[in-house]
């Protein structure tokens, strides 16, 4: 759903191992930074996000530094901007696997550009 904020917030359950937990993650277009939180009952919460500083986690109250490469970051921030948000862009977004420190790798191809 689309906020009147350029935003977005979606919200559902994520299954890990054999239980399921209620989730929202948002999304400011405009900068491409993220929020995801995950409600782990009564063990507490798992959230995760990008912003100006990169990458970090946070669970059980400590915050964790992803040390995401610039790199990472820009794409992230275009992917949540333009990629799966805006329908309307032409940029391509091809999964390749998963990183165990940063996620999930993806080759993300512009309109217009590399």
């Amino acid at each position: 759903m689309w906020d009147a904020y350029g935003g977005a917030i979606v919200s559902g359950a994520v299954k890990i191992g054999a239980s399921t937990y209620p989730y929202v993650y948002t999304v400011d277009l405009r900068t491409g930074y993220d929020h995801m939180l995950v409600v782990l009952g009564p063990s507490g919460t798992y959230e995760f996000g990008v912003d100006a500083h990169g990458g970090w986690s946070a669970m059980g109250g400590k915050l964790t530094d992803l040390h995401s490469p610039p790199a990472a970051i820009r794409t992230a921030s275009y992917v949540n901007r333009f990629g799966y948000y805006k329908p309307n862009d032409r940029a391509s977004l091809k999964g390749t696997g998963i990183d165990p420190q940063f996620g999930d790798k993806i080759v993300v191809s512009p309109a217009g550009g590399t």
